[in-house]
């Protein structure tokens, strides 16, 4: 998965039904699908932390639909596995 770090060390995430905040501000599009396309049910986990060292929230900034922190919540920077550089940028 490609997702960006739109939070990190001492942000303030909550994560809910309504949508994705940091800092207090929801960020746009960041509200969860309660089922897939499928009907099967997300998992949208109940999270209200301030990030320590170690943590990053990743999500996409594309698309309302993309599969991302309102799912599977705050995760380890060990877990990242590189960092995409863009190489043409128009």
């Amino acid at each position: 998965m490609m997702k960006k770090i739109l939070a990190a060390k001492k942000d303030v995430v909550n994560i809910s039904i309504e949508g994705v905040k940091v800092n207090g501000e929801f960020l746009p599009g960041s509200k969860p699908f309660i089922e897939d396309k499928f009907g099967r049910k997300m998992p949208i986990p109940s999270t209200n932390v301030v990030l320590n060292d170690s943590e990053v929230l990743l999500m996409g900034d594309v698309s309302s639909k993309s599969f991302d922190a309102r799912y599977f919540g705050i995760i380890e920077k060990a877990q990242i596995k590189s960092v995409i550089h863009p190489i043409l940028i128009w």
